[in-house]
């Protein structure tokens, strides 16, 4: 988009004619923008939704040559008699990685739920002998972790006695999720993108009136097939250096599934500004600032490897 370089963000006619030539375009859109030096990110006027997965128009900050940046979608679930665990997501991962970068010291970096891939990524990465200079997670969760595993467990225990495959269990495990969820009413972003998908499923898949969605339709909520896998992942203690952004308004992001954060030697927690979905949405230059930090501190060891 040429047409845009030096655009005015205090322009209100600039921005009116950006916004009708993406109106204009159609599919899904990834806009990279680069920013002057002298630009005000408190008058930001393009960012992103919290459901950046639903949304068309994605809008990522141009970091330049120098830092490249490499994101891994979302593990397809689709068309699987069952999902993979989390050892073999992490390993396929990898493989995608050194596809682009065969040899370490390697950064990674996670948010949410992710950081769980993330940190069997790092555990094997190390184990293959490769350096792993930065492990960050953003804002990790593990959510209701023990009603989480108990289920999980009970579910593969009794489906083991009676001989229901995975496939089955897989079934159970998004059912009840499902019923959970209804009975707390539970409504927050995630919600919001699951029904959506499951409203679309049934609309092309018209069938008569039952009191539970399809077991199919309730698939299409990628967080609880990807849930139902960590319910059964047993994390091993990591031996190196791990960094924590966490939001300030969020209170449960150290509970997480290898344990409770705690600062260390080999732990570093840092606070960012606002809540488990605004920090990168409203303050995002706060998450952008800290994020940099870290990102300088490694790949300054990384230049000076005595330091």
């Amino acid at each position: 988009y040429e047409t845009w370089d030096g655009l005015n963000h205090r322009n209100p006619a600039m921005r009116i004619a950006v916004n009708e030539q993406i109106e204009s375009l159609p599919g899904k859109l990834l806009i990279f923008v680069h920013y002057y030096p002298q630009h005000i990110f408190q008058e930001e006027w393009v960012y992103n939704r919290a459901d950046i997965d639903g949304s068309r128009v994605v809008w990522a900050r141009d970091l330049g040559p120098d830092q490249p940046f490499y994101v891994l979608d979302p593990y397809r679930f689709d068309d699987l008699p069952a999902p993979p665990t989390i050892e073999v997501m992490a390993s396929e991962y990898i493989k995608s990685i050194r596809r682009v970068q065969p040899e370490g010291p390697y950064l990674l970096g996670a948010f949410c739920g992710a950081s769980l891939i993330a940190y069997e990524m790092a555990q094997q990465l190390r184990a293959q002998g490769q350096g792993v200079d930065l492990l960050l997670f953003v804002d990790p969760m593990a959510g209701a972790m023990r009603s989480i595993r108990l289920t999980g467990r009970l579910i593969r225990r009794i489906g083991n006695v009676l001989g229901v495959d995975p496939n089955r269990q897989l079934d159970w495990f998004v059912r009840l999720r499902y019923v959970s969820r209804v009975l707390r009413r539970a409504h927050d972003e995630y919600t919001e993108h699951a029904n959506r998908l499951m409203r679309l499923w049934r609309e092309e898949h018209p069938r008569r009136f039952s009191l539970l969605p399809a077991a199919t339709a309730l698939r299409q909520d990628w967080l609880a097939v990807f849930i139902c896998v960590a319910s059964l992942y047993r994390p091993r203690r990591y031996p190196g250096k791990v960094t924590y952004l966490l939001a300030r308004e969020n209170h449960d992001a150290r509970n997480l599934w290898w344990g409770r954060v705690k600062v260390t030697e080999n732990v570093v927690v840092h606070t960012i500004e606002g809540t488990h979905e605004t920090c990168r949405t409203e303050h995002i230059q706060s998450l952008v600032n800290q994020l940099r930090a870290c990102l300088n501190k490694a790949q300054g060891q990384l230049a000076n490897p005595s330091t």
